[in-house]
This record gives C-alpha cells, sequence and structure tokens, in this order.
C-alpha cells in the first residue's frame, strides 16, 4: 500500500482508494508490458501483426499461425540494397531458423537451397524472397535437406538403432 502509515492504511476509504490503485497500476504494468512487446516483430501480438500485414499489403492464409505471419512480415521489412551474397545469407538466416544450405552451381546462374525439416513452414516465404532478391538472369529450387550420410559416421551402428530411418532422415539423431 505504498508505504502508507498505518493510521491511515485503517481508514476504509482510503484502503479500498489504495486497493483501486494497485489494480490501476498492475493494469497500467501489463499495457505498458504490451507496447513494448509490439515494438519488435518476434514478439509483436496479433492486432499488429494485422496492421502490418494491412500496410504492406500481405494477405494471410486461413491457416497461418502467428509465427508464420510474422516471418512474412520479416522477409518484406527485411529488403535492402545491394543484395550480396552475404545479405542473402542474413535473409535466409532469419526465415530458416531450422537450419539450411545454400549452393550456388551453374556458373552461379543457379541457387539450390535446402531448407531443414525443422523450417519447412518458411518454405513460401523464402521463394517469396528469392523472387525480389535475386537477379532475373538467375533461376533458384527449394528442396528439402534431409541428414547426409557424413552426418551419421560419428555416431555407431548401435547408437542409430534406436532411432527410426524417418528419424534419423529428418535430423532427429541422438
Amino acid at each position: 500500500m505504498f508505504n502508507a502509515p498505518q493510521i491511515i492504511t485503517q481508514i476504509p476509504d482510503i484502503a479500498q482508494l489504495y486497493d483501486i490503485n494497485e489494480d490501476q497500476c498492475d493494469d497500467l504494468d501489463d499495457a505498458v508490458q504490451e507496447l513494448d512487446d509490439d515494438l519488435f516483430l518476434t514478439y509483436m501480438h496479433e492486432s499488429f501483426i494485422a496492421r502490418w500485414e494491412k500496410i504492406l499489403g500481405i494477405t494471410p492464409g486461413a491457416d497461418d499461425t502467428l509465427p508464420i505471419r510474422r516471418f512474412r512480415i520479416i522477409t518484406q521489412m527485411m529488403d535492402k540494397l545491394p543484395y550480396s551474397y552475404r545479405v542473402l545469407c542474413e535473409k535466409l538466416d532469419a526465415l530458416c531458423q531450422g537450419g539450411y544450405e545454400l549452393e550456388l552451381t551453374d556458373n552461379k546462374t543457379n541457387a539450390n537451397i535446402l531448407i531443414a525439416v525443422g523450417s519447412l513452414s518458411a518454405q513460401d516465404s523464402v521463394s517469396e524472397l528469392l523472387d525480389r532478391v535475386l537477379p532475373l538472369m538467375m533461376t533458384y529450387s527449394i528442396s528439402t535437406l534431409y541428414t547426409r550420410y557424413g552426418r551419421l559416421t560419428r555416431y555407431t551402428h548401435n547408437e542409430l538403432a534406436t532411432r527410426t530411418h524417418q528419424q534419423i532422415r529428418d535430423g532427429m539423431i541422438l
């Protein structure tokens, strides 16, 4: 009760006023925290996500989750020139938090992007990003990054036998 003297807190009307003020302070703290969260895309609430989608002209799908909607907004907001290999890798790092591999082939006219199983929900956003970022002379392909043999050599057969083929393929090993 705001460190009020005991004689004042014994007055019922004053005690009730202090209780009301405490409730209002809690409500104010919650509102300030919500506003603070809405300053950053990673913590933004749905109402602010919807506002950003309207500003950027993004139409969310009916089954899109909040993280997928955030990814689409981040994709459009991260546009900065000039586009370079480093900038492309930064954007893919933000979108594919489960991991990815980027390989340039055919004298740097084709980009092969392998997206880890944990980031497959961002595949449409990655495709939209590549459409905007890559030069028109470059083509790209997106596929799923599965566990490769070289990554399994550090495990014994007995250690791998505890997992199913699907778990090993999708990268859920030990």
